[in-house]
């Protein structure tokens, strides 16, 4: 699951869920059920995350404490 880091990695990027889905050509609720864990995104989507937000794959998948 990727919600938390997602959350944290969107945030650093100072971005709300409307702005990173716009990015991706994507709903909102694409990033806000990610960010919730309801579902997992699709590899398109990951890659699409990661290149707007500048971090690598690993960054996304990797645990870390983001409280």
């Amino acid at each position: 699951m990727i919600g938390k880091q997602l959350r944290f990695f969107r945030k650093q990027a100072k971005l709300s869920q409307k702005q990173l889905a716009e990015k991706i050509d994507h709903p909102q609720t694409t990033i806000s059920d990610r960010e919730l864990d309801k579902y997992e995104p699709g590899f398109t989507v990951v890659i699409k995350i990661t290149e707007v937000l500048g971090i690598t794959l690993l960054d996304l998948t990797e645990y870390r404490s983001t409280t």
